[in-house]
């Protein structure tokens, strides 16, 4: 995926993201799971909270790499904070549509994705490439 790279702020970014929204309530809530994930990674945890509309997943890659994968909808996104250190989020491209990079000192990625009604995000210390490339398998068909 092309990278398109720009600072953004936090209100912007909540802006955007507050745009998407499609009232998604713990009645309405649609877990989407990563799909088709490769072979060198393995599951290890999941958990869905219904009343605070949030699903949860950890993966561990050949690497003993950590990857976290969060579904949230856009209503129950005030419970994140966007930046942790206050570090601009860069935007990139997520399956074809607007996403928002955040790394911090240690390099760890945290990307946002933004998609009808929810925030799906997905961080670690892998490559950027690769964690988009698994948060776009969410959305083939």
């Amino acid at each position: 995926s092309s990278k398109q790279i720009c600072s953004l702020m936090e209100e912007e970014i909540n802006k955007n993201i507050q745009s998407t929204s499609k009232n998604i309530t713990s009645e309405n809530f649609e877990v989407h799971q990563l799909k088709n994930v490769p072979e060198k990674y393995t599951f290890e945890y999941e958990e869905y909270i219904s009343e605070m509309c949030f699903y949860f997943a950890e993966y561990v890659d050949t690497d003993n790499q950590i990857i976290r994968y969060q579904q949230r909808s856009i209503e129950h996104i005030d419970l994140w904070s966007i930046t942790s250190d206050g570090t601009e989020a860069e935007s990139i491209a997520v399956d074809g549509d607007r996403g928002y990079l955040l790394t911090d000192e240690d390099g760890y990625h945290f990307i946002l994705y933004p998609y009808e009604g929810y925030v799906y995000a997905i961080s670690g210390y892998n490559e950027v490439e690769e964690l988009v490339n698994l948060l776009e398998l969410v959305f083939e068909e």
